[in-house]
Parts: structure tokens; sequence; C-alpha cells
């Protein structure tokens, strides 16, 4: 902290400390759906790129990314929405400056905090239309694009 105040960089009540507060609660989650991405994809995909000639960092980007780019795709939405929902580390970090360091969560607490129930209900429903859309599309494109609506015969 002492060293990035020093440098001019501030972390703690800034735009730059909610990022700093959002990423470190939620890598984890991120890396360990981009992990169960990668796990699906066979290694012998990899090895038969090796064995024709590509070095592993080729055989990497040319074969195992791409056949696991919808579930990284998936991952960032998820791990978005995460982050859109964050509260604690948030808080603590960056406060609850109006209009400077207000997450959407942070602005629901400080709305319920001064006894503004309509605007709670109005900012909860915000929320939740993101984090149903945000399902949705994650839904989609799990399905490869294809519609997800099942018509009946």
């Amino acid at each position: 902290g002492a060293f990035a105040e020093e440098t001019g960089f501030r972390l703690v009540f800034t735009v730059h400390g909610i990022i700093l507060a959002q990423f470190v609660t939620t890598v984890g989650i991120a890396t360990r759906l981009i992990k169960a991405a990668m796990d699906e994809i066979p290694h012998r995909y990899e090895e038969a790129a090796k064995t024709l000639g590509a070095s592993p960092s080729r055989a990497f980007f040319t074969v195992t990314l791409p056949l696991c780019r919808r579930g990284i795709v998936a991952s960032a939405i998820l791990t978005w929405a995460k982050a859109l929902g964050e509260f604690g580390a948030t808080i603590t970090v960056a406060g609850s400056m109006a209009m400077k360091t207000e997450t959407l969560p942070v602005a629901i607490f400080m709305r319920l905090a001064s006894a503004d129930i309509e605007g709670t209900a109005v900012l909860v429903l915000i929320l939740i239309g993101i984090g149903l859309g945000l399902l949705y599309v994650v839904r989609i494109f799990a399905k490869g694009g294809r519609n997800v609506s099942r018509k009946t015969a």
C-alpha cells in the first residue's frame, strides 16, 4: 500500500480499487472454469499436432485454445457476472462514494440503509435482470448457438 501511494498509484477509494477488489475475488473462479474447459480437450489432439511438426506452444494456440474457446467465453461471462455482484471486497477497498466508487451492490446497500425502498427495489430488479440475461446468454452459448426454446409440435 505504501509503495503504491508513494508512486502516485492510488487504489483505496478509486475505480482502480474496484477493479483490483473484483479481480482478486474472481480470479480463482475464472481459473477453475477455464481449467475445466481445457480438461475436456483430449490430449491426443495436441499430441497429433506435435507429431505433425507443431511445437508445444503452436499446438496449444492452434489446437487446444480454439477447441475450448466456448468454455473460455462462458467463463469470462460468468466471472464478470460474479464481479458485478461483488460487495464485501469492493466496499472494503473502494468505499461507497456516490457516483465515484459506487457499484450496483453498494448502491443497493446504501439505498436500503437510507430507507429508500423504491430505489432499492429498482436497483435489485436491474441486478436480477442483468443476471438472468447473462444466464440466458451463457445457456445459448453453451448449446452452440442453437435455439434454446423448445418448439412443441
